[in-house]
């Protein structure tokens, strides 16, 4: 049979396909069936199919793919931090790192790397102090910061409350960048100097106060022969023995200008019936018992309040007169108020 007929040629390779700039091509073959893979160079994106296949028509399935360059912008800057580029370049993919200094802790992502954005993917660390404990407290002492914390850097010095220890130790404590104490806490010990010397100076003994008695004794017969003399009877005053702790006696007074001479000196043994005259002494107190009394008359006759009954007592005639008139007063205020609670019914 006389048939029409195409005779179609079927390629058995598809070629060397094409490839984008800054991109590599990975193939074993170029056959019908194999696959292919590209990949871009440093900081670029591929934008597009990574693989494709080798079809039987003699091309490639799908477009070729494309290599876009990325960069990020410069990293933050973190406070007592350090940083640095890991790669080098602030590319597609690049990382950067950051470091605290010494005495401060990270709090975050260490690394960040560029994202596809073209932004780092993540907020940057931050570092903040490393804090010691409370230093320890000690018996009879205490503690001051340099600082209101106890951050590093701090320095806590230790002193003694009393006057009688004797800070033994480091005075003073720094903290350091690892959270910890430079030193031990000092002691407050008893000082040996101070207890010596208390032990040696002894406590002066109080002074008492005196005893009016030892100076103030009444007076007796006595026979002493220094004794004053007066009409051959001897008159006197027994010695009295000062005390060590009291003070001297003071002078005496000034005689009296109505004291009598020599009224001390008086008979030991008066004849019985003998009227014997008065001391100064026993003069003096009777003018002031009599003072007295009169100055208490005045004050009463001066205290008495001044009242109606007091005045009619004191002066008759008037206080008829007063109490007549304080009685015309008290029926007019009964008059008026009788009225006006009428005239408010």
């Amino acid at each position: 049979m006389k048939l029409n007929y195409i005779c179609q040629h079927r390629p058995t390779t598809c070629g060397k396909p094409e490839q984008p700039p800054n991109s590599t091509l990975i193939a074993r073959n170029y056959g019908v069936g194999s696959r292919i893979e590209y990949s871009c160079n440093d900081g670029h994106l591929l934008v597009g199919p990574a693989k494709r296949s080798c079809l039987p028509t003699g091309f490639y399935s799908e477009f070729p793919p494309v290599c876009r360059f990325l960069e990020c912008g410069l990293p933050a800057d973190v406070e007592h931090a350090s940083m640095s580029l890991v790669n080098g370049t602030r590319q597609f993919k690049s990382l950067v790192r950051y470091e605290c200094e010494g005495g401060y802790i990270m709090v975050g992502r260490s690394e960040l790397m560029c994202d596809i954005d073209e932004k780092w993917n993540g907020p940057p660390p931050r570092c903040e102090p490393v804090y010691c404990e409370e230093p320890p407290q000690i018996r009879h002492g205490g503690f001051s910061l340099s600082t209101n914390s106890t951050r590093f850097g701090t320095v806590a010095s230790y002193y003694c409350t009393s006057s009688r220890h004797k800070l033994v130790g480091n005075p003073k404590l720094l903290c350091r960048p690892d959270g910890s104490w430079d030193a031990e806490a000092p002691t407050c010990r008893l000082d040996a100097a101070v207890i010596k010397r208390k032990d040696v100076v002894k406590p002066q003994a109080r002074p008492t106060r005196p005893n009016p008695t030892d100076f103030q004794r009444p007076l007796r017969p006595t026979t002493n022969s220094n004794a004053h003399e007066t009409g051959g009877t001897f008159i006197g005053q027994r010695p009295v023995r000062p005390n060590r702790n009291s003070r001297p006696p003071q002078r005496p007074l000034a005689p009296v200008d109505n004291e009598i001479p020599d009224s001390v000196n008086v008979q030991a043994n008066p004849s019985p019936g003998a009227s014997l005259p008065n001391s100064v002494a026993d003069n003096y107190d009777l003018k002031e018992s009599k003072q007295a009394q009169l100055n208490l008359g005045k004050k009463k006759i001066l205290n008495v309040p001044f009242s109606l009954i007091t005045y009619v007592a004191l002066f008759p005639t008037g206080g008829i007169i007063a109490l007549g008139v304080f009685g015309g007063f008290v029926f007019l205020a009964a008059i008026i108020t009788t009225i006006v609670i009428l005239i408010r019914r």
